[in-house]
């Protein structure tokens, strides 16, 4: 689709999508509380795909054909991001607080930590900071490449950046490993960030001329999955047939579910709209306070059971909120007695 081409009928929510990004974030759980044995290498393995998958389906969803149409979902997009990222903090400081609480250290030990400038630099640059946990690197990306998009944008060079887009996707394939602390980690939005989020709004731009045969893009997001689970070693995460499968698969994966129009069971996607986003918020939260109240498991048992209790607990709390809500939406509706 080109800029003189009209948007097709806006879609109606897609369950496929939704799906994913439920699988996505129950994988993202196993990123950072890895199951014991074989099965936890390559739920490891395959949890690489997971932000690849959520920045696509960002790139994807903020693409229109005109200018300040995608200005606005750029926009949108960015104060959503800024709000999530917050409350990230927020959320990780409080498990953190309640974790100290119950291992008898200060409460607030983190207080000195986060007051302090070079916190803002690892937070703010870096997209890291030992305080909060790890998965705040993701909405940090995200920020700082929705604010490039923007000003690419504004100046017309959309379409210049699509061309650097496969040059990125190779620095970070073949040269992340080279990228020393702390420069390793300005890889998260250059390297990772910016042409995931250019990838989608190229697929969703030319999606008219790309083949749509389910065939094709089912035997690419197998090959994409086949590459992933051969690598067996796994030692780094910038492995270059780990990288090539999620590149591979992803992309694939969401041309087969953004258009796919079947209806999928409601618990499904109820999971992947509703629970997909606390897991990821609050996993590091709810992980910090169970080591400390019982302590990290030791036995195969434990660990297999650690990432599913605390996926479970987020979940119920998913549906407690939702359930409230509808609750007082529909009390709001009702008419006055």
């Amino acid at each position: 689709m080109t800029e003189g081409q009209q948007e097709p009928a806006v879609r109606k929510r897609n369950d496929a999508v939704d799906v994913l990004r439920g699988v996505a974030a129950v994988f993202v759980v196993f990123a950072h509380i890895h199951l014991p044995g074989t099965a936890g290498t390559y739920c490891w393995a395959l949890s690489k795909a997971c932000v690849p998958y959520f920045l696509l389906v960002t790139g994807w969803f903020c693409w229109h054909p005109d200018k300040q149409v995608r200005q606005k979902r750029f926009l949108h997009s960015l104060k959503k991001s800024v709000i999530l990222l917050l409350w990230l903090i927020v959320i990780c400081l409080a498990g953190k607080t309640i974790a100290n609480l119950l291992s008898s250290k200060p409460a607030f030990s983190w207080w000195s930590q986060i007051t302090s400038p070079s916190f803002l630099k690892q937070v703010l640059i870096f997209g890291r900071a030992a305080e909060i946990g790890s998965t705040v690197w993701y909405l940090n990306a995200v920020v700082v490449d929705l604010l490039l998009l923007l000003l690419i944008n504004l100046v017309h060079g959309l379409h210049a950046a699509y061309l650097v887009m496969p040059v990125l996707l190779f620095f970070g394939v073949r040269l992340a490993e080279f990228l020393y602390m702390p420069w390793y980690y300005t890889g998260n939005w250059l390297l990772e960030g910016l042409p995931f989020l250019l990838l989608g709004l190229c697929l969703h731009e030319y999606e008219a001329r790309i083949p749509r045969s389910r065939l094709l893009w089912g035997i690419l997001s197998a090959v994409g999955f086949g590459l992933i689970l051969a690598e067996r070693t796994l030692v780094r995460s910038d492995d270059v047939q780990l990288y090539i499968g999620v590149i591979v698969m992803v992309p694939s994966l969401l041309e087969l579910a953004v258009h796919d129009e079947r209806p999928l069971p409601k618990a499904l996607t109820w999971f992947g709209r509703k629970a997909a986003l606390p897991i990821y918020m609050g996993q590091i939260a709810v992980r910090d306070v169970l080591y400390a109240a019982f302590g990290q498991p030791r036995t195969f048992s434990g660990q297999l059971l650690m990432p599913f209790v605390v996926i479970l607990i987020l979940t119920l709390y998913a549906a407690l909120a939702d359930l409230l809500k509808r609750r007082l939406r529909k009390k709001k509706t009702a008419p006055a007695a």
